[in-house]
């Protein structure tokens, strides 16, 4: 299982370092010798992932697939705004396999990661990695504890289409819609 301590850590690894180091925010169970209190702070600066409450962090609370989904939101909130010409402004249309939109229709509206998942899902950030899995968690089981390998993957995901994103601002020449192998059509005749 994924703790909390270490998806601060993956965070800030994908997030990069800003320029000057804010003052580390301190939580009552995470010490400044803690080996992840400099990305715990720097998480929670960001605004990437929220302590427990005002005090606490929980470092060593296992991550939810509902809790890692709205933290990839906000990684990619975080990300999007980055730079001179904001990355949300991408011309590039997502391509969304049509599980991924299956999978969506059977969350209820009034979960409280359906907006998370809407977002992930809508905006084209769970790409499957090269054997065909993405991060896509069901009703039955977003509220279950995120692996390690679902953590790599969603990350992978967020920063291709991130990176996609901002190629089409950098280089609309080269925008290609319908690429991906999980988004293509079949040819007319056949079966997908």
């Amino acid at each position: 299982m994924l703790r909390h301590s270490l998806s601060a850590l993956v965070l800030i690894a994908v997030l990069g370092r800003p320029a000057a180091a804010a003052p580390a925010a301190r939580f009552k169970e995470v010490p400044a010798q803690h080996w992840a209190a400099t990305a715990i702070a720097k998480a929670t600066q960001k605004g990437v992932m929220a302590p427990a409450t005002k005090d606490t962090f929980q470092p060593n609370q296992p991550v939810t697939r509902a809790e890692l989904a709205v933290i990839l939101v906000r990684a990619i909130d975080y990300l999007e705004a980055q730079g001179p010409v904001k990355i949300g402004t991408s011309p590039v249309k997502p391509e969304i396999p049509p599980v991924q939109q299956a999978t969506l229709a059977r969350f209820p509206k009034s979960h409280p990661a359906h907006a998370a998942m809407e977002r992930l899902i809508l905006g084209g950030y769970l790409i499957p990695d090269a054997h065909g899995k993405a991060f896509l968690p069901t009703p039955e089981t977003i509220n279950q504890a995120a692996t390690a390998g679902e953590v790599a993957t969603a990350v992978a995901g967020l920063m291709i289409r991130v990176t996609e994103k901002r190629n089409a601002l950098e280089h609309p020449e080269t925008l290609q819609e319908g690429d991906r192998p999980e988004t293509q059509q079949p040819p007319a005749g056949q079966k997908g």
